[in-house]
Order: structure tokens, then C-alpha cells, then sequence
């Protein structure tokens, strides 16, 4: 039996250039792509969540009507398994009751991501959830929101 010490989860409602670093590194070694070196300068007051050993993050920034919007969330292969990912999860989950995301129809997390959403809008190769919108309309502003925004990617 192996029993693992639980990891802490950091939130950092202001990232610093360091926090900042260390996130972009995360996510660009795990979808093995290059983020633009601006990525973060277009997100709207971006909140982070990163776990202790710097396996885990999310990205989530403002959107439609001041809404959370889940812009990047990532834990490397090697802590895939050990739970980190649900315990960053249950984090976004206590702090954001109402939130959404988008997520590629390849990504091998969207069927995860299905499991957690209350909704799901399929458009291209895009999938966008939701969690406790109710409203139609604004649900509908979320999608729209979602397919408008840039992915921050470094396109070839």
C-alpha cells in the first residue's frame, strides 16, 4: 500500500512573474505547445491555483457578466493518477459555484470534463461546459464567449 502526504493547493489572486513562470512552463511541458510569451497580458484578472510541487495548475480569469472562465487547466503526466487533479478540481468547485470552460474534442480530459459539467455545447472541435448556469441566455453568452476567445497558443 502506498500512502501518498496530501499536497496543498495555492491560490494566487495576484500571480507574480515567478507564479506566472512556472505556470506557463506547466502547461507548455504538458500539451507539449508553446504558449505566445503574452498569453497572460490578455487575461482578465487571471486567478491561479497551483499545487504545492508545481504538478497542477488551473487558470481561471473573468468572463461573460464577471463568471469565472476556466482558461487552462493541467497536471502533468507523471501526478496523473494520484488524485492531484481532482484535488485542484474540488478547489475551482468550493470557490467557483458557477463556472465555465471550454476543451478540445481530442483533449483526453473532455470526457471527464463531461462527467463534471451540468451542460455541454459541441461546436467544431470545441466543447464548452458549464457548471450552475441556469439562465439560457447567459448560458448561451458563455458558449459564444468561449469560441470567441483566444487559446493562447503559438500557432504554426
Amino acid at each position: 500500500t502506498l500512502v501518498r502526504k496530501g499536497e496543498s493547493i495555492n491560490l494566487y489572486d495576484k500571480p507574480d512573474e515567478k507564479t506566472l513562470k512556472t505556470v506557463k512552463e506547466l502547461v507548455e511541458q504538458s500539451f507539449k505547445r508553446k504558449l505566445r510569451d503574452d498569453w497572460f497580458d490578455g487575461l482578465k484578472e487571471p486567478l491561479v491555483l497551483l499545487s504545492e510541487t508545481g504538478r497542477a495548475a488551473a487558470v481561471i480569469t473573468r468572463g461573460v457578466d464577471g463568471l469565472p472562465y476556466l482558461d487552462k487547466f493541467v497536471v502533468t503526466s507523471a501526478a496523473q493518477g494520484e488524485g492531484l487533479g481532482a484535488a485542484i478540481w474540488q478547489v475551482v468547485r468550493a470557490r467557483f459555484p458557477a463556472i465555465y470552460w471550454r476543451s478540445r474534442n481530442t483533449n483526453p480530459v473532455t470526457p471527464w470534463y463531461f462527467l463534471q459539467a451540468d451542460s455541454s455545447n459541441r461546436s467544431g472541435h470545441w466543447v464548452v461546459f458549464t457548471i450552475g448556469i441556469e439562465d439560457a441566455n447567459l448560458r448561451q453568452r458563455c458558449v459564444e464567449d468561449s469560441l470567441a476567445r483566444d487559446s493562447g497558443w503559438v500557432e504554426n
